[in-house]
């Protein structure tokens, strides 16, 4: 009998699962058809601004992989009748008769039958004539925007965005990354506009009251990455390396394009520099690049038609600030590293966007490091994208790179996050380091080469950069096998250093988060002592193993040595943790003359690495901040940016008016003092992270109320609202905010808002956004967020999050407020 319901039991559970298999299976389509090519004619009238309608036309032509009744593709608030559709061979030959449509408007799919069936391996035309879609006020799909121009007046336009899930929204189409193929795109538009599409405009007749204009065909591609629009912007152009180059904007901005203008071609050229594969292997000789007024993302990659929030591409050195100039120039390398990682070679399916989005990551350091060269991009790198990263990735909560749990619109938007881009960069870049850059970059060569026009799935990856691996590499095991601990499961290992003698004992487990079994990885150690003081060297001297307790490094301790410091210039995505003794040692270097040798990075790793310990009660806080004591006498950015982190993370958590949250704040205040005398308030034009350091500082010693900060604060803002002064776009940020925190008066909050009210620029705006939400005052911050949510109001609907983080970021108060509303 306890046989019997054992089996039952196990029958039950086994049919659960399937069902489960069943549910989500349904979100995505079963391959049985795949496209090869679309025809799509879309049609926006001289209304579009007021009406947000459109209208559209496409055959699709397609394969059978079976046979089947059934053609189930995407479609999201589009409207046609089943007598809209027609299907037939392709070539035309005899159509085939519809049986039933069903809209299923929770998959936003439609499936459609046929009377007779679809045989295997065989050439079909589904065609969908008339069918009318919505241009939305929601920045997704075919959408359409505004903007003042200089007569004041409302100019619209229609662009696109469709990554992840949304070209369903403007044709029906299989939605899925995998499903690429050539696009034919003719747009009919108001004469006095134009429209701009993935590939070169092949004609443009304008003998009609619409003007049309037809495209060539484009690149094998995703739907994701398919674009048109339709605008009255301007273009400025450069025509490089037989590739023609366009910025587009509205004719009061265009004049800013003029560095994501000057760094595209050699953004380009980079790229192929480094992988050997050109960006005309795609058969485009132009490359678009448009500056949305209202854009969701901060950029998109579409192929041959890359689209941009406008502070992600214009930039004038006389209004706009350093962290500007340096958020264009990554923002349009990472875009343009798309064209090869994420366009030419496609993640097979959402669940590893890291294919994409970490390489893109990646590159948007690497590539631009090569062409502004004393922007030290490489050590920002890892204060900006591999520290923070390594704070969500310890929690239960957080997904791995391969998340094989990804099915519904919400799993695939949840991998456009920290972890798919910050992570996957990491791990990349801690790839490429242990590989080392001649074996890294043949690999790819290789994997782009042999993926070209198709998608990939990881294995794709590591094997064919294993082909370029050759012994002196010294690799533990094959790439898959160590790169599968990094991206098949989440969290990251903490290594632990112990003395014995003259042995350091290595161990890992597991930061913070308590799994069973444990994660173990392929770990590659970096180090060097008070002996060698080596820092340059990145590639791994020993490798940590999975299936070993503990590594030794024999007689890696001499008589005469006094510190050892693992994972030199933060190589590997781990963090390490140490014994007493050898924190003592480091603690005691750290405070001699010039840190003992310690470069800047590897103090700001010591920095993060012990306060983030002690946060998870690894460590005391006690030991943790005699470890960070040396920041006293530190004046350089790294250790400081890290520090500040910290500091952050422990202000959020401690009521600033408690007795601990006065005795933190006056200690950062004691600490800061050598930093915030190596800057000052002048214009002085200073070399590009000094300029960094200098903004961090301020910012910094304004908000803990160091008098001579909010003086001087205070005596730039007053002169600007009285004689109209011209603030350095860098001081801005730190002078907008102290103005209106340091007041109970309502008068500089006011004077900001008409000034945001006025404003032509989006950095100024955005600068402006932030200091608002640093007021003290409950019933403005009450207003201020009711403002973002109005109709046609001052706020942008891309700038209404912003609002709200300004409120909840900017005061103590603005939590609770910001919270409530």
């Amino acid at each position: 009998m306890i046989a019997i319901k054992i089996i039952l039991l196990l029958f039950l559970l086994h049919q659960s699962v399937k069902s489960e298999d069943n549910e989500k299976a349904k979100y995505r389509l079963n391959g049985n058809l795949i496209p090869s090519k679309y025809e799509i004619e879309l049609t926006v009238m001289d209304n579009f601004g007021s009406k947000g309608q459109f209208y559209g036309n496409v055959k699709i032509h397609f394969n059978t992989t079976v046979e089947t009744s059934e053609i189930t593709l995407h479609s999201d608030k589009l409207k046609f009748e089943p007598t809209n559709i027609q299907i037939s061979f392709d070539p035309p030959q005899n159509s085939i008769a519809v049986s039933n449509v069903n809209f299923n408007t929770t998959l936003q799919m439609v499936t459609i039958k046929t009377q007779a069936p679809l045989s295997l391996n065989n050439s079909y035309v589904l065609s969908v004539n008339n069918y009318e879609g919505i241009l939305d006020l929601d920045m997704s799909g075919f959408y359409r925007s505004s903007y003042k121009n200089a007569q004041g007046e409302s100019e619209w336009i229609a662009v696109t965005q469709f990554q992840p899930s949304s070209a369903r929204r403007a044709f029906p189409c299989f939605d899925e990354p995998q499903y690429k193929a050539k696009f034919d795109i003719i747009m009919n538009h108001p004469e006095n506009y134009h429209a701009v599409s993935n590939a070169e405009i092949k004609s443009i007749d304008g003998s009609a009251k619409l003007k049309k204009t037809t495209f060539k065909t484009s690149p094998i591609m995703s739907t994701y990455v398919v674009a048109f629009a339709v605008t009255k912007f301007a273009g400025m152009t450069a025509s490089i390396n037989n590739i023609k180059h366009t910025i587009w904007s509205s004719i009061e901005t265009i004049r800013d394009s003029q560095y994501a203008l000057s760094i595209s071609p050699k953004l380009l050229k980079v790229m192929e520099n480094f992988t050997n594969v050109p960006y005309t292997i795609s058969g485009l000789t132009k490359l678009d690049q448009f500056s949305i007024p209202d854009f969701s993302a901060g950029a998109m990659e579409n192929w041959g038609m890359v689209t941009y929030r406008e502070t992600a591409v214009l930039w004038n050195p006389y209004e706009y600030s350093t962290q500007n100039k340096e958020r264009v120039g990554t923002v349009v390398a990472h875009e343009l590293s798309h064209m090869l990682f994420g366009n030419l070679v496609t993640t097979k399916w959402w669940s590893s966007t890291w294919l994409n989005e970490g390489f893109a990551t990646f590159f948007e350091y690497f590539s631009l490091a090569e062409i502004e060269k004393d922007w030290e991009l490489d050590l920002q790198f890892i204060l900006e994208e591999h520290q923070p990263v390594l704070i969500s990735d310890c929690l239960e909560k957080a997904k791995p790179l391969t998340n094989p749990d990804v099915f519904t619109s919400g799993d695939v938007s949840a991998m456009f996050g920290t972890t798919t881009y910050s992570k996957g960069g990491s791990v990349i870049r801690m790839m490429s380091l242990f590989l080392g850059e001649k074996t890294f970059y043949a690999g790819l060569n290789a994997y782009l080469e042999d993926r070209k026009f198709n998608y990939s799935v990881p294995e794709d990856l590591f094997s064919k950069i294993q082909e370029k691996v050759d012994s002196s590499n010294h690799l533990p095991e094959k790439l898959s096998v160590i790169m599968n601990s990094w991206t098949e499961k989440h969290g990251f290992p903490m290594i632990t250093v112990k003395k014995s003698d003259n042995d350091l004992i290595l161990s890992q487990t597991q930061f913070f988060t308590n799994v069973t079994p444990p994660t173990k990885w392929y770990i590659p150690v970096t180090y060097t002592t008070s002996d060698e003081k080596k820092f340059s060297d990145l590639k791994a001297r020993i490798w940590m193993l999975p299936n070993e307790p503990e590594t030794i490094i024999s007689n890696g301790w001499k008589s005469q040595t006094n510190w050892i410091i693992l994972n030199i210039g933060v190589s590997a995505f781990v963090r390490v943790n140490y014994d007493d003794t050898l924190w003592t040692g480091l603690q005691q270097a750290l405070k001699k003359e010039h840190f003992d040798g310690i470069t800047p990075i590897n103090r700001a790793q010591i920095v993060d690495d012990a306060m983030n310990l002690a946060r998870a009660s690894i460590i005391t806080y006690e030991r943790a901040f005699n470890v960070i004591s040396f920041l006293q006498k530190d004046t350089d950015y790294y250790p400081w940016y890290s520090a500040f982190r910290t500091f952050a993370y422990l202000r959020r958590r401690i009521d600033r008016e408690s007795p601990l949250g006065k005795i933190l704040d006056k200690y950062i205040q004691r600490m800061t003092g050598a930093l915030y005398k190596s800057v000052d308030f002048s214009n002085n034009r200073v070399r590009h992270v000094d300029m960094l350091k200098k903004v961090l500082t301020l910012t910094w010693a304004c908000q803990l109320g160091v008098s001579d900060c909010v003086s001087q604060s205070q005596t730039l803002f007053n002169n600007l609202m009285s004689n109209n002064k011209v603030i350095d776009p860098n001081l801005r940020s730190v002078v907008y905010c102290t103005a209106v925190r340091s007041t109970n008066k309502n008068d500089n909050w006011e004077y900001l808002w008409k000034k945001l009210e006025g404003s032509k620029m989006a950095s100024e705006s955005v600068t402006i956004i932030s200091a608002l939400g640093c007021t003290k005052n409950a019933d403005i911050l009450r207003r201020y967020l009711n403002e973002s949510i109005k109709e046609n109001g001052v706020i942008r609907r891309q700038d209404g999050q912003s609002v709200f983080k300004a409120v909840i970021s900017g005061s103590p108060q603005g939590v609770t407020i910001g919270l409530n509303f």
